[in-house]
């Protein structure tokens, strides 16, 4: 439990962080992203525009109102403007105009305008090439092509991407350890706690098992001395011994509960795991209970596929049935049917128990495994002589076996509890 709740902690605190932190290194390069298409598309309006040139004038602070761009949106525009080109759409003929930028390939030139003409559209990029293009339809139908050199947009976003997923993965892994850090530290005065309530259930279990075992003994003589006990005492001596061994079954209940805990504590096993023919464990268990069943007038009916075979131990497997199957005959209504099914799907073994009897409200499903729970509305006029451990002592079995217990409840199809291993 406690490894599970420090697990949860750093994967949480982790989790949280990270979506934090990714979502500023996203905005960061969201708004690099941004900031060089805005100037991809400004080179792009000077270089469709009529000004064949643009000029710079060094020391120029002032401007003219006809100006539509500051000094620095002009520095921006001659710094990655590449080429223009005129294409005369009635002779088909490509050709460069005249300025202080570099020449384009006119088999580039021709792609572009292939590519215009057959999808009419005005822009587009050349990845291999690390080119994008704008055109702009003049007056006299004829078309302007502006092209971009922007290899120098895809090495910055290239650095920015890669300089933030390093960041990232470093990040996150200080993260980890931080996080895994402070777990340790503010899970440690829980982890005290239990380990000290985990050893004082074991150590006074194992105490009381000897005295236990004393009272039994004694009650068990008496009772066969039957000339020296008057008769109308021997009901208190019986009444003794069936308290006795009730309270027997439950300090074994507590030992095996801490055992278990112990075992998940340290992560291994309260049992030693080996091949287990499941399908003979459970139609041995559904037998043990026949006679149980009768007495209750109720009757059991098994539907059990062989040669299901499970990696677990085979006493903690009959027990975690048993457990389940008392759990229906206790709750059964008279002359009713308790179903008991064994499958195997996917991999997996799907054990269902069925029991016509009492419906299990859904607020309560979720507590019917946690220990000492017991729920008036599922148990209405019922007088069992369980203390509500043995559901929560077949959950820790089949959660050793890594599998999965849970309970489905309505009032037409009654209580069903569903082993999945």
């Amino acid at each position: 439990m406690i490894k599970r709740l420090k697990r949860s902690y750093v994967i949480l605190t982790s989790t949280l962080l990270g979506v934090i932190l990714f979502v500023v290194l996203a905005s960061s390069f969201y708004n690099t992203y941004t900031l060089m298409n805005s100037s991809l598309d400004l080179t792009f309006d000077y270089g469709v525009s009529d000004v064949s040139v643009v000029q710079l004038v060094i020391g120029k602070t002032d401007s003219s109102p006809s100006d539509q761009r500051s000094l620095s949106d002009q520095r921006i525009a001659l710094q990655m403007l590449v080429a223009r080109a005129i294409y005369n759409t009635t002779t088909g003929e490509l050709l460069q105009e005249k300025n202080d930028f570099s020449q384009v390939e006119t088999s580039i030139l021709k792609s572009i305008v292939s590519e215009y003409t057959q999808t009419g559209m005005t822009s587009g990029k050349l990845p291999s090439s690390h080119l994008s293009w704008r055109i702009k339809e003049l007056p006299n139908k004829n078309i302007r092509i502006a092209v971009a050199d922007t290899s120098s947009i895809d090495i910055v976003l290239q650095r920015h991407l890669i300089a933030n997923v390093s960041l990232f993965i470093g990040t996150m892994l200080v993260l980890i350890m931080l996080a895994h850090a402070v777990a340790n530290w503010a899970v440690n005065p829980i982890e005290k706690a239990w380990l000290s309530q985990r050893q004082f259930i074991a150590d006074a279990s194992h105490e009381l098992k000897t005295p236990l075992a004393v009272i039994l003994a004694n009650t068990q003589i008496l009772s066969t001395n039957q000339s020296a006990i008057p008769a109308e005492d021997k009901r208190w001596i019986a009444g003794i011994s069936t308290e006795a061994q009730r309270m027997q079954a439950l300090v074994q209940a507590l030992l095996d509960l801490a055992r278990m805990d112990a075992a998940e504590a340290e992560g291994t096993t309260a049992h030693p795991h080996q091949d287990v023919d499941y399908s003979f464990v459970v139609e041995k268990t559904a037998l043990q209970f026949e006679a149980l069943a009768f007495e209750r007038g109720i009757e059991l009916v098994t539907n059990i596929a062989q040669g299901i075979h499970l990696h677990g131990d085979e006493e903690s497997l009959e027990r975690m049935v048993g457990a389940i199957v008392d759990n229906a005959c206790k709750y059964a209504s008279p002359n009713t049917a308790i179903s008991i099914s064994l499958s195997a799907h996917s991999g997996h073994s799907y054990l269902r128990v069925n029991n016509k009897g009492s419906y299990i409200a859904p607020e309560d499903i979720p507590h019917v495994f946690d220990r000492f729970y017991r729920s008036d509305k599922a148990r209405t006029a019922k007088t069992t002589s369980g203390y509500g451990l043995g559901l929560a002592i077949a959950a820790n079995i089949v959660q050793e076996h890594n599998g999965r217990i849970w309970a489905d409840s309505s009032p037409e199809e009654g209580t069903t509890f569903i082993v999945s291993i």
